[in-house]
């Protein structure tokens, strides 16, 4: 006589992509890039003249500008809700939350922000030949950050600029939803509130991700800004969540 598999039994034998990759996982970070490639089509028959093909855009200006800030607000959201909800070990959670976070804004931070001088995007421009020009007195153009290049009405001129729209707009989304997943995978009632709101971000960060594919830099910075974006996710919520013990401590156990 068959025995019935426990739900959480059957999530945890479920089969694996490549030996690491839940289904909804390898989806996931496939629908990202198939949305750089999709965009990339889309301006190799010269689309026309778009108000999101504007850099003053309202939704650039106000949200992606400030991505990170509002990838935090849905983020503690989400958070809140599951820590809520959670009766037992809360202590235990709220830290490995904090973790998850810390781990996810130190890669943003370092590959846009600063990294000891500049961020690692940056870095790459500068390396492959970039350099900030039309900045008076400034003599050495690659000691600035692209920020402080713009900043002071200069531009960047030569090497490979790596798309920090790609990078922020991949990177925040495939970290709210390797998140809300283990949510949706015991949700049997209708989706929380907090999820909702995770939803709508993630509606527009992917519609501002195809826009950039569509109308700003190469194919190469976005696909650069692809790679880089997906670094710290694959490592954090495949890699160490398939180790018993680093999965355990950032609390991505089955």
């Amino acid at each position: 006589m068959s025995q019935e598999v426990p739900k959480e039994q059957a999530e945890s034998t479920a089969k694996r992509y490549f030996g690491l990759l839940k289904l909804e996982e390898l989806v996931l970070l496939s629908f990202y890039s198939i949305t750089i490639l999709l965009g990339q089509l889309v301006c190799l028959a010269n689309p026309h003249p778009s108000y999101f093909g504007e850099k003053r855009n309202i939704f650039n200006v106000i949200f992606v500008r400030q991505g990170w800030f509002w990838t935090t607000i849905a983020f503690i959201a989400h958070a809140s809700h599951v820590h809520k909800n959670n009766n037992t070990n809360r202590q235990t959670l709220l830290k490995q939350q904090i973790l998850r976070y810390t781990l996810a804004t130190v890669w943003w931070y370092a590959f846009s922000q600063w990294l000891f001088g500049l961020p690692i995007m940056d870095r790459v421009f500068v390396i492959t030949g970039g350099t900030c020009e039309g900045v008076t007195g400034v003599a050495d153009g690659t000691s600035m950050t692209s920020a402080a290049c713009r900043s002071h009405g200069g531009k960047w001129v030569g090497g490979h600029d790596p798309s920090g729209h790609s990078f922020l707009l991949v990177h925040s989304s495939l970290f709210l939803w390797f998140e809300i997943l283990p949510t949706l995978r015991k949700q049997t009632e209708a989706v929380p509130g907090a999820v909702k709101g995770v939803f709508v971000l993630l509606g527009l960060w992917w519609w501002m991700l195809l826009m950039t594919s569509i109308y700003f830099h190469s194919f190469l910075e976005k696909l650069a800004g692809l790679i880089w974006g997906l670094i710290e996710v694959s490592v954090v919520y495949i890699v160490l969540s398939n180790n018993p013990q680093t999965a355990g401590t950032l609390g991505l156990s089955d």
